[in-house]
């Protein structure tokens, strides 16, 4: 022990080396998370995107667009004939035990608050004849909640009590799919850098 030290200072210099090394590993973890994200306020990375998702047993549907940057209910306005579904005609997802069909057709655009031609089915595959057969995903007033874009804009985690379903992203000229990864989010690599 130094001299000048005390046992009472070596042990409260102890506890605080304690806690910072314990600490310091969920620190790390958290800021790495794809929810730490709203730190860096980066536009979401795509063009634009549709996400399907359920909270309690409504399926909603929200938009964001790169012009737009980090606010939800952004939706693209998709004009070419036969709307989302002449790049992707049908969109499958598994999530846990169910497996989901999505189809889109040609959107209006602006807030989301108009019903957007998007549709969904349980179901391992889109009907014949889609989007007949299938239910109309709802808009959603309260995504701000349910949503939350990484910092980089390359992905977007579930709020609490969501559950992502699939979605479709518009890059460069052309819409694609996409599933929700292992961890329940939806990533968008292939996308450009938007910082």
């Amino acid at each position: 022990m130094n001299e000048g030290m005390s046992r009472r200072d070596l042990i409260k210099a102890s506890a605080v080396a304690g806690a910072t090394a314990w600490t310091a590993p969920m620190i790390i973890d958290s800021l790495s998370s794809p929810a730490a994200a709203n730190s860096v306020g980066c536009a979401f990375a795509c063009s634009a995107t549709y996400v399907f998702y359920k909270v309690g047993t409504t399926i909603y549907y929200s938009g964001y667009q790169n012009a737009t940057g980090t606010v939800c209910n952004s939706c693209k306005t998709e004009n070419q004939a036969g709307g989302i579904s002449a790049d992707v005609p049908c969109q499958t997802c598994t999530v846990g035990a169910d497996t989901y069909s999505f189809w889109g057709g040609q959107t209006n655009g602006g807030t989301c608050a108009t019903s957007e031609p998007l549709y969904y089915l349980l179901s391992n595959s889109c009907p014949v004849g889609a989007p007949t057969g299938m239910s109309q995903a709802v808009p959603d007033p309260n995504c701000a909640t349910h949503l939350i874009l990484a910092g980089d804009g390359h992905s977007i985690s579930p709020g609490p009590g969501v559950t992502f379903l699939g979605a479709f992203a518009f890059s460069a000229s052309d819409w694609f799919g996409t599933c929700p990864n292992g961890e329940g989010f939806l990533a968008f690599p292939s996308c450009g850098d938007p910082c």
